[in-house]
């Protein structure tokens, strides 16, 4: 039997996963595989990444307290890597936005510069190989913004930090991503996997078939169908159009999980009460730990479809 997690997209409201996760490792849980879309696959590496890590550097360590290690550093990074917006994007001049734009050069509002380096910084340092070999199966995805395909690929990919930086990807707040796929020359552009799937639930129910694994799924998208947001700024672009992914990731997120739990295979989910209250272009430290309270604190649906002797919160 493996446990199998799925992490969904929601950029900056990836937060409130760490707090979810914190709280499901205290009461035992413990992953074998991971599938992660947007921020969901920059969790997935975290936790990957730190799992193999302090499995290498303490030989005596105990499986609980490993995972308490785990979770504890994925939230000291959010805390201190993910603070502001400038810790993960620059916006570009509006000036310079509408010149590329009449120039047929539009590449996303944002640069996502910031982000990149943390990115490489932590999982891609020179020599290290702690990701590759980690025993914890992880696999992400991407949309070519071309011919409109997810591509799933995992941590051992020649191009994985590539995806990895298109899955944090927001379209047209941030820049696509130019990866090779084929032998053709040409590159393509690849963003956010979540404009296809949200919640990765299709490729791990298709690659998982033994009837006893069980799934969890976390979701920054509520049950419920989105809440409004007072004193909403309709003519900041960005804000705009961030919300209006956010009202599509909604739609394609219950759709992805219907799917579990249509599937009859033991599921758990775990998704907010309301609307997370944070925005990627307006948001700082205070933001993220209310965030992450808030997971640690929310309310688990267990999936109808579990078995009775499994059917307890965890």
């Amino acid at each position: 039997m493996s446990n199998i997690l799925i992490l969904g997209g929601g950029s900056v409201k990836g937060a409130f996963q760490i707090g979810a996760l914190k709280k499901m490792i205290e009461d035992g849980f413990y992953p074998d595989k991971i599938y992660g879309i947007s921020v969901g696959s920059l969790n997935g590496a975290l936790l990957s990444y730190y799992h193999e890590y302090f499995r290498n550097h303490s030989s005596t360590i105990s499986l609980k307290e490993l995972w308490f290690e785990v979770i504890n550093f994925a939230e000291m990074f959010w805390v201190t890597c993910i603070k502001s917006p400038s810790s993960i994007i620059i916006e570009d001049e509006t000036l310079n936005v509408a010149i590329n734009s009449l120039m047929n050069n539009f590449n996303g509002f944002t640069s996502q510069k910031p982000l990149k380096a943390k990115i490489e910084g932590l999982f891609f340092k020179t020599n290290d190989d702690t990701l590759t070999k980690s025993k914890i199966e992880l696999k992400i995805g991407a949309v070519d913004i071309d011919t409109g395909i997810i591509h799933y690929v995992n941590k051992n990919h020649q191009y994985f930090k590539s995806f990895l930086l298109a899955s944090s990807s927001i379209p047209l707040i941030m820049q696509s991503v130019k990866i090779h796929l084929n032998s053709s020359g040409i590159p393509a552009n690849l963003t956010d996997g979540g404009v296809v799937d949200v919640v990765p639930t299709r490729i791990a129910l298709e690659e998982n078939t033994n009837k006893s694994d069980e799934f969890y799924i976390i979701s920054c998208h509520p049950e419920k169908s989105q809440n409004s947001i007072s004193n909403f700024n309709h003519k900041n672009i960005l804000l705009f159009l961030e919300r209006i992914i956010d009202i599509m990731n909604y739609e394609i997120t219950q759709n992805d999980i219907e799917l579990m739990k249509k599937s009859n295979r033991k599921y758990t989910t775990i998704r907010p009460n309301d609307h997370l209250p944070i925005q990627t272009t307006s948001f700082d430290k205070g933001d993220i730990l209310n965030l992450i309270q808030l997971g640690y604190v929310n309310k688990i649906e267990v999936g109808k479809n579990r078995l009775k002797q499994n059917n307890k919160q965890i």
